[in-house]
């Protein structure tokens, strides 16, 4: 018999970060908030994480454009941090989810792909994939699904990322023709 990988450590950021999105589904705002809360203050800088912080407020304290302008305050007054316009990207994402009539033309989406595409061009390359993820969440909202996959596969080529856990086990599996080990993954 195979050993399953062993899970990543509980406190890993990454781990935490699936658990806040999990709580997000759920419902469990406060302890996502918490959860959040954890992971910023050890990567005070990841977009994703700004992003679940944004749909926290916007969910269940109301605060959609209260947020966003929050994000575009702090990114007004920081101009040598780009980064911050993924930031204010996601809350305005979360501003607008509801919208019932999204598109390119929509004059916050033109306003926010334009602060995007500008700290893109002043951005140092370690900042770069997560202003790429956020372009993707703005196309994926609008569904310009191609723009979106674009996007994404821009990030991906700064810091390609394999799947998690078990899924890269099944991957590496496969490709080496290991069919007890993917037998044993897929009963897994």
């Amino acid at each position: 018999p195979v050993a399953a990988p062993a899970d990543p450590p509980a406190d890993a950021p990454g781990h935490r970060r699936n658990l806040a999105q999990q709580q997000l589904q759920r419902g469990q705002l406060e302890q996502a908030l918490q959860t959040i809360a954890g992971v910023l203050q050890d990567e005070p800088e990841d977009g994703f994480t700004h992003g679940m912080l944004a749909e926290v407020l916007t969910q269940g304290l109301n605060l959609g454009p209260e947020a966003a302008a929050v994000y575009r305050q702090l990114a007004d007054s920081q101009p040598d941090r780009p980064i911050l316009e993924a930031f204010v990207a996601h809350a305005r994402r979360q501003e607008h989810r509801k919208d019932r009539f999204l598109g390119p033309e929509s004059a916050w989406f033109v306003q926010t792909l334009a602060d995007l595409d500008g700290a893109l061009q002043r951005a140092p390359v370690e900042q770069l994939y997560e202003l790429h993820l956020a372009r993707r969440s703005l196309f994926s909202l609008i569904r310009q699904h191609d723009q979106a996959r674009f996007a994404g596969l821009a990030a991906h080529a700064l810091a390609p990322q394999r799947l998690q856990g078990r899924f890269s086990a099944m991957s590496d599996a496969v490709a080496a023709g290991d069919l007890r080990t993917v037998r044993t993954g897929c009963l897994a």
